[in-house]
């Protein structure tokens, strides 16, 4: 595991919440997850896989998608299982907007309203009902 994710996963334990985590270590947050997630997968990695590392002078596992471990008795071949769970994203998500201020109301405009205006939402290239090629118009 390199410094920054050592440094990424202890802040996280101090500061309980990714934002505060990423402010106190003085990056953006984007960098911060990245930092954690590297650090996570290189957690979870194949004691294997962080023996070999280690022999190679490697010290991050959070970059390997797959990879090959071969010695005189034996040829592995090892790919790296999807990290991200749906409930970590979520976590993320609400964590992000616990931190939020409140955006105060805005307040309904006063006197006369178009009543002749409709609003319309362009919704570009949807091609609802589209029908592509000659054979389905018949």
């Amino acid at each position: 595991m390199t410094p920054k994710q050592r440094e990424a996963l202890d802040a996280l334990e101090k500061h309980g919440s990714q934002n505060k985590a990423a402010k106190a270590l003085g990056i953006g947050r984007s960098t911060f997850q990245e930092h954690l997630s590297r650090a996570k997968r290189h957690l979870d990695a194949d004691p294997a896989v962080k023996q070999a590392m280690s022999s190679a002078g490697m010290q991050d596992a959070g970059v390997l998608h797959s990879g090959w471990i071969k010695t005189d008795e034996a040829s592995l071949y090892f790919k790296m299982p999807a990290q991200e769970s749906g409930q970590d994203v979520l976590a993320d998500i609400k964590d992000y907007f616990t931190e939020l201020p409140p955006i105060p109301a805005i307040a309904a405009p006063s006197g006369e309203n178009d009543s002749d205006l409709l609003t319309v939402y362009p919704v570009p290239d949807a091609h609802i009902g589209m029908r592509a090629w000659g054979a389905e118009d018949r």
